[in-house]
């Protein structure tokens, strides 16, 4: 883990804005990482602290370090001892995030296409491998959809996903639909991946 070409977030504790980096090299005492938007570069000093976070299937890795040198877009931090965020892959974790769907629509097309386009759904629980949504229309099983879901920091989360099962709700709202549609993801940007594991660690810590 923190390996080469790995793609890391990162929390500076100064500010709640998570930054973006990849590993570009590693050996077992030090990280060198890049920014991913070098505009970014002048919130990092050295001694500056900071929370890495990496994805992988089976969690999230976390590690808090301090920055020993930095230039321009590039910066060193030495390895310190990492922390473990083990979450099942299907444990699911009830929210309540807005969130439009395209039936048959790639993540590219889901990323291009203006906010207001698709149908409006309610995401309603949430886990690493899929999630719930509220509907107004029938999704027949395996059909394949483009989903963007509104995280409440404003930044969207973008993935493709297939239609597992499609039901009436339970109860009456018909503000958020009739169906409950189970989605599982099938595809989703290593950005948004670590998006989502900070997301299932959070509503854990509120449950």
């Amino acid at each position: 883990m923190f390996d080469i070409g790995d793609l890391i977030e990162i929390s500076l504790f100064h500010t709640s804005r998570p930054l973006l980096a990849t590993v570009q090299q590693a050996n077992n005492k030090l990280l060198v990482l890049a920014l991913d938007h070098p505009a970014e570069a002048n919130l990092l000093r050295e001694g500056t602290r900071l929370c890495l976070r990496c994805a992988a299937e089976e969690g999230l890795y976390v590690m808090e370090t301090t920055v020993l040198k930095c230039s321009d877009r590039l910066f060193v931090v030495p390895k310190e001892r990492l922390g473990f965020q083990q979450r099942r892959r299907s444990e699911r974790l009830a929210c309540n995030f807005l969130g439009r769907y395209k039936p048959h629509t790639s993540l590219e097309e889901m990323q291009r296409a203006a906010p207001e386009e698709g149908e409006v759904t309610y995401i309603t629980d949430i886990s690493q491998g899929g999630c719930l949504i509220r509907t107004k229309q029938i999704l027949l099983a395996g059909t394949a959809i483009g989903l963007r879901i509104e995280l409440n920091d404003g930044e969207p989360l973008f993935a493709e996903a297939s239609v597992v099962r499609c039901t009436l709700a339970k109860d009456k709202d018909s503000r958020k639909g009739a169906y409950e549609v189970g989605l599982k993801f099938t595809r989703m940007l290593r950005v948004h991946q670590l998006c989502l594991m900070r997301l299932l660690h959070e509503l854990a810590e509120a449950a």
